[in-house]
Parts: C-alpha cells; sequence; structure tokens
C-alpha cells in the first residue's frame, strides 16, 4: 500500500517497474482484509474499463466477473463528465463522499494512493 499518491497509470508503472501490478482483488476475504489494512486511504486497483465503456477488466486481462458484491451504493456510475475509468477502493470515505464504502469508478488522472501486488510462482519441492 502507497504512502505517497498518484494517477492510475503512474500508479500502474510503479507497481510494475518492482515485478507487480495493481492488486486483483479475487474474493470477500481479500476485500475485507484490504479495508480492514487501509483504513482511510482511497486506493487504486487493478480494474478498468478504459477499452470499453462498462467491461470491466482487470490488469491480467480477466474480465470483472464480480458484478455487484464491493461496488458501493449507485456505482459503478461512469460520470462522463469525468470519464471514469479507473477504480478505487474506499474503507472510509471522506466526508465530501458520504457514505460510499467499497468500489467507485473514477477518473484514471485523479491522484490517489494504491495498492500493488505480486504472484508467488509456484515451485515443486523434491
Amino acid at each position: 500500500m502507497s504512502k505517497e499518491k498518484k494517477n492510475w497509470t503512474e500508479s500502474r508503472r510503479y507497481c510494475r517497474e518492482r515485478g507487480a501490478d495493481l492488486i486483483i482483488i479475487n474474493n470477500k476475504e481479500e476485500q475485507d482484509f484490504i479495508h480492514n489494512m487501509s483504513g482511510n486511504g482511497i486506493f487504486y486497483i487493478g480494474l478498468t474499463d478504459r477499452e470499453v465503456e462498462g467491461t470491466w477488466k482487470w490488469v491480467d486481462n480477466t474480465t470483472h466477473v464480480l458484478t455487484s458484491g464491493f461496488w458501493a451504493q449507485g456505482e459503478p456510475n461512469g460520470n462522463q463528465q469525468y470519464d471514469e475509468d479507473c477504480v478505487v477502493t474506499v474503507a472510509v470515505p471522506p466526508p465530501e463522499w458520504g457514505n460510499l464504502v467499497g468500489w467507485l469508478d473514477v477518473a484514471c488522472n485523479k491522484p490517489y494512493q494504491w495498492i500493488c501486488e505480486k504472484r508467488i510462482s509456484q515451485f515443486i519441492l523434491p
């Protein structure tokens, strides 16, 4: 989890330069763990609909199958005014966001913190 803030592209670049990528959230347990660790931060995750509006894909090109579980109420709202193609996860929203907890689609050029995830290779031991 970063302490500094960058836009989505720069956040992803930071992760990739370190052999990782923005986090892919696979299940409720992982989402709960991230929310417990993130405090009042707003963090980019590896989910975007930049290629095709409304088709959410993870950074590993898998299609977003968690269609409702972790989205904040009313999200994704695809606000065209801001071209909201990237996703943040929020556990404790700032006052101006009301009670929006979960995933929110946001403009990719906004600076937020981010979470990198590094896949562990599988080794076969003799």
